[in-house]
């Protein structure tokens, strides 16, 4: 949700783009990993798709490392709150 926001817009517009997946995957009971990826990983390979058939690969590498600077902001705060 974010990360394409960040490889569409090249910067994030809709903050909350995904809470319902957050909310889903902290309120829910999973017993294992393997429930959390029979549920998500659908999700995941379509959003990885859109991504893909979007973008050069030329955009594609310059954002991915906007996003992944990105993302080890979000673990960082997540983690530290």
């Amino acid at each position: 949700m974010l990360s394409k926001q960040l490889l569409e817009q090249e910067k994030i517009i809709d903050f909350t783009a995904g809470n319902e997946y957050w909310r889903d995957l902290m309120q829910g009971e999973w017993r294992d990993w393997t429930e959390i990826e029979f549920k998500y990983k659908p999700l995941y390979g379509d959003l990885m798709h859109q991504i893909k058939h979007s973008f050069t690969p030329e955009d594609i590498n310059v954002r991915l490392i906007i996003q992944n600077v990105f993302m080890h902001i979000v673990i960082d705060y997540y983690i530290l709150s």
